[in-house]
């Protein structure tokens, strides 16, 4: 649906509508390309780059984007807080900030 708003945005959505194949995920998108389908596919980076027999070139530019953003959080009554802030604290180290950077996404 993101898509959908920006190619209206763009003000190309008349002009691409007959060219345009929606698809219900990463996968299928993919599926498309490599079976000659499609030309371009647009879908979360991350779910894109495990992909074999596509080249994902890149992200939208940053005023057609549309952000997901993730956090963690401790519940007061967390069974074992301990882990919990473990957790949170490793997924700020330069190791995971590596790994997240590595899948796609950008840690912030």
């Amino acid at each position: 649906m993101h898509l959908t708003k920006v190619f209206d945005r763009l003000g190309l959505a008349n002009d691409i509508k007959a060219k345009t194949v929606f698809h219900r995920n990463a996968a299928e998108a993919g599926a498309f390309i490599i079976d000659g389908k499609a030309e371009v596919g647009m879908n979360l980076i991350p779910e894109l780059l495990p992909i074999a027999g596509i080249d994902v070139v890149g992200p939208l530019p940053a005023d057609l984007q549309l952000t997901n953003i993730y956090a963690a959080a401790l519940t007061s009554n967390a069974k074992d807080p301990t882990a919990g802030k473990a957790l949170a604290d490793f997924l700020r180290s330069p190791e995971a900030v590596s790994l997240i950077k590595a899948k796609g996404m950008d840690p912030g």
